[in-house]
């Protein structure tokens, strides 16, 4: 489904990748994002290329494991051509977080905004002692903002554990969360969102506001 590897360890991915050659059913790897800085887990540099897009050994261990692997068929096995070796990514801004499943998802919306900009909270799933929340950034107005920082306040007992597309001031009480690097600037009428996990309960939205320059 969708794979990061801690520390990109060479030895896990190119396993990983020998493990899909094996099995005749599993047609594709995708990878959970590009560059480690575009990683909902950035703080464990888990890609196959470093936050300045440079490829890492990891990224060598899987081309080499695809070229030189075995697929498993119905028949007899054959050798892969290198030319098949592909890996895809998925764009970070849809990551889902695979390790709990979540329940159905509960909109809540909250907070204000300042000027062109919006904040909307979206409860995506819940579990015993956790959830995880989207927050969409709008522009309402009709020229592009550069930048965006979104207030948010943290019910008691509520501390955020990762957070992607965006970049936060603390892990509970009041926060804010400015623009990545990468999704700051946002066209009239467009929007952007951020994600996170938390560790407490969904019971109480956080609110949310929004400020831009």
């Amino acid at each position: 489904t969708e794979l990061d590897v801690e520390n990109a360890r060479t030895d896990w991915y190119e396993g990983i990748v020998k493990d899909c050659l094996a099995v005749a059913r599993c047609n594709g790897i995708t990878v959970w994002g590009v560059r480690d800085s575009d990683s909902w887990r950035s703080n464990q540099n888990p890609l196959l290329f470093d936050g300045n897009g440079n490829k890492k050994a990891a990224y060598t261990a899987v081309l080499n494991a695809l070229n030189g692997g075995a697929v498993v068929t119905s028949g007899p096995t054959t050798t892969r051509p290198p030319t098949s070796a592909v890996v895809t990514t998925r764009p970070p801004t849809s990551a889902v977080v695979t390790t709990r499943p979540p329940t159905s998802a509960v909109v809540t919306t909250g907070g204000g905004q300042s000027g062109t900009c919006s904040a909307t909270y979206k409860l995506i799933g819940s579990w015993p002692g956790g959830f995880q929340g989207e927050v969409t950034v709008k522009n309402n107005g009709s020229s592009t903002i550069n930048g965006w920082t979104v207030p948010m306040g943290l019910p008691s007992g509520v501390s955020i554990s990762s957070l992607w597309s965006g970049v936060q001031s603390a892990n509970s009480g009041s926060i804010t969360v400015k623009n990545a690097p990468y999704n700051g600037t946002v066209a009239g009428n467009g929007s952007t969102t951020f994600g996170f996990v938390a560790n407490g309960s969904s019971s109480t939205a956080p609110t949310v506001s929004c400020t831009s320059p």
